[in-house]
């Protein structure tokens, strides 16, 4: 006697045999479906943790924590935080402006990573250019004078640009500040752009000064 299916089996000599084991295939692609479900789960996260790091900060709390991140400094409050963003920590910068256009006034804060700068990026442009696409461009300034001033900031000396210059659009004279400092994870910026009637010299010096 036999049967079709696998649960028993008679020889010829009316002995049962023991049930045959299933096929271990069927086993085999569950688990190879469950690794696969499980990939696909952390690929999911990943890629969701990545376009939300570069995502930007909008409101004035979540920009003051970002530029905490980036170094301790005193800003002036006629200075509102705008806009910050991290591009997955190789890049921070936190955006502040007076009034409601930045041709009013603008301070930038930024930190780089070393292999960024390794890698012949330049930290600048990338700033530059994600503001633009979110509406605060810098202004292209042609420089009339250049005043390089040194700072000692976390123990190093740090030279910043005074620049007095005007904007070849509105042929309106600008005050600019630009400079480079040890910043709590990489190398630190500093660019600021002021109309010339509105640059208080002794508040920007004040202002570099705090950085610790």
């Amino acid at each position: 006697m036999s049967n079709s299916g696998d649960v028993w089996q008679e020889d010829g000599d009316g002995q049962a045999k023991p049930p045959r084991r299933k096929s271990s295939n069927m086993r085999t692609i569950i688990i190879i479906l469950a690794v696969c479900g499980c990939c696909c789960v952390l690929c999911c996260g990943a890629f969701g943790l990545f376009f939300w790091s570069l995502m930007p900060i909008t409101s004035p709390e979540g920009v003051r924590n970002a530029t905490e991140n980036i170094v301790d400094i005193e800003i002036p409050d006629r200075f509102q935080p705008k806009l910050a963003w991290n591009f997955l920590g190789q890049l921070r910068f936190s955006f502040y402006q007076v009034g409601n256009t930045p041709d009013k006034g603008m301070l930038v804060l930024g930190s780089f990573s070393k292999q960024m700068q390794g890698n012949g990026q330049n930290p600048r442009k990338t700033m530059q250019d994600a503001l633009r696409q979110q509406g605060h461009e810098e202004a292209e300034l042609e420089v009339e004078k250049t005043d390089s001033r040194e700072f000692t900031i976390r123990g190093e000396k740090c030279k910043f640009d005074f620049v007095e210059g005007k904007n070849p659009d509105t042929d309106e004279e600008f005050r600019q500040v630009t400079g480079t400092f040890p910043a709590k994870s990489g190398e630190g910026i500093l660019v600021l752009q002021l109309p010339a009637e509105d640059f208080d010299e002794a508040e920007i010096v004040k202002m570099i000064e705090s950085i610790h």
